[in-house]
């Protein structure tokens, strides 16, 4: 496998992965995750 195929098809994912994560999981989330867990609770 050469380096560009390398970058591409594997480095590339992994950064949009954690990306992703990153983004889903930051601090600005927090309270409406909160809000968002307490839902099946609710009457």
């Amino acid at each position: 496998m050469d380096t560009v195929n390398f970058i591409a098809f594997v480095l590339v994912p992994i950064a949009l992965l954690g990306g992703a994560v990153f983004w889903a999981f930051g601090r600005k989330r927090k309270k409406h995750f909160e809000q968002d867990a307490r839902i099946p609770f609710r009457e």
